[in-house]
């Protein structure tokens, strides 16, 4: 596992909820590795603006 997906665990062990994430390409795969390996939950969602609002969440089997 790379560092950034540590990070990326720390913060949302640290910081419960959802929380957001950028639209980059970077991250949206980063996201989309943890949520294969079942370490996270993501959702989306079209705002009126037509900006795609993402947000993350630690699963129960991410946080053992």
């Amino acid at each position: 596992m790379k560092k950034s997906h540590k990070e990326l665990l720390t913060f949302l062990a640290n910081n419960k909820g959802w929380q957001w994430y950028g639209n980059d390409r970077q991250t949206k795969k980063l996201v989309d590795k943890l949520v294969a390996r079942n370490f996270c939950l993501k959702q989306q969602q079209l705002l009126d603006n037509g900006y795609i609002f993402r947000q993350v969440k630690l699963t129960k089997e991410g946080t053992a």
